[in-house]
């Protein structure tokens, strides 16, 4: 549990305004009070410094961001967003990354309690948003979900239109080139994105009167080597391949794309891909993705952000559209 002015002040017996005159060496306090608060402070193992900042009602210009894990071309282009508007409003951003699930709630709990940052952006951890609200209110500092829609006192979500992305995406598979047998790798169970896309698509499958069997919807985990492993013992059972792979990040698309080619299957001339994300190796590997704009979500998290600071006005959710971006490896020229 963080420390706080108060928990000085009650076993100090003073005012929290005296233990701020404290904390900001205020010459209106005695020398026998001031020590007395300065011995509690070690005690309790209080960082004054940030706190005194928030308690004379000052910014501390750092916002905070919280991804797990740093490995996906999305995150750098998301945190290259946020870097530029809060560069733009002269805000620096303490970034964090966790590692595993115990790991979430420590970095959690301390970036917002330490009180070294104005705001929070967190991308894809496993928190429910009731607990996030919670926390935010507790800590009475805003937090901007970067992967889902929300509206509370202290938090705002800006998430991508997974569902229309995915539609658009089977669609084209379908409407331009024709496939009927496509395969589909799924992202982790339980997350928000895999879900929604997963409703695109088979939105898409009941509109275009498609069926796609059990065994074509295939687990990954967002990582490339999920993909890969999908798509090699697929290769490795002698099972029919499909028309196309719609993979529901470019990540796996791309790890299915490797195995493709060391088994010696042509992309897309004997089998077809589709990603999503469009991240910077997609670019290079001529993966035809859904587009999602993760600098400008980056923008707009740290501009719903410190609008709640420096406004003081409750943050704006927003849900930004997808388009695609076509390349060679779903057949297009």
């Amino acid at each position: 549990m963080s420390v706080t002015l108060y928990d000085i002040s009650e076993k100090a017996g003073v005012s929290t305004a005296t233990v701020s005159r404290v904390i900001n060496d205020s010459p209106l306090v005695t020398e026998k009070t001031r020590q007395k608060v300065m011995k509690i402070i070690e005690e309790l193992q209080y960082h004054p410094n940030p706190a005194a900042r928030s308690l004379a009602g000052q910014t501390t210009q750092t916002l905070g961001v919280l991804f797990p894990d740093f490995d996906s071309g999305f995150y750098t282009e998301v945190l290259l967003g946020i870097d530029e508007e809060a560069a733009r409003r002269n805000y620096h951003i303490m970034t964090g990354f966790s590692h595993g699930v115990e790991d979430e709630e420590r970095l959690l709990r301390h970036y917002l309690f330490s009180r070294r940052i104005d705001a929070l952006v967190v991308m894809n951890l496993t928190f429910s948003s009731d607990f996030l609200q919670e926390v935010a209110e507790s800590a009475r500092i805003p937090v901007i979900l970067l992967d889902r829609p929300f509206d509370g006192p202290h938090m705002a979500g800006i998430s991508m239109n997974n569902e229309q992305g995915a539609e658009k995406a089977m669609h084209h598979l379908v409407d331009t080139h024709g496939y009927r047998d496509i395969c589909i790798i799924r992202g982790p169970f339980g997350n928000y994105d895999t879900e929604g896309r997963m409703c695109g698509i088979l939105r898409a499958v009941e509109q275009l009167q498609l069926s796609i069997p059990s065994e074509r919807i295939i687990d990954g985990d967002f990582t490339e080597n999920s993909g890969f492993l999908a798509m090699d013992e697929m290769i490795r059972s002698g099972r029919t391949l499909p028309d196309a792979i719609f993979a529901m990040n470019d990540a796996m698309a791309l790890g299915a794309l490797s195995a493709l080619s060391a088994a010696g299957i042509r992309v897309p001339e004997e089998v077809a891909i589709m990603g999503f994300d469009d991240i910077i190796s997609a670019r290079h590997m001529r993966l035809s993705t859904v587009k999602v704009p993760m600098r400008e979500m980056g923008r707009y998290a740290a501009q719903a952000a410190l609008q709640s600071v420096l406004e003081k006005e409750t943050p704006v959710s927003r849900v930004v559209d997808l388009d695609l971006t076509i390349r060679s490896t779903c057949g297009c020229a």
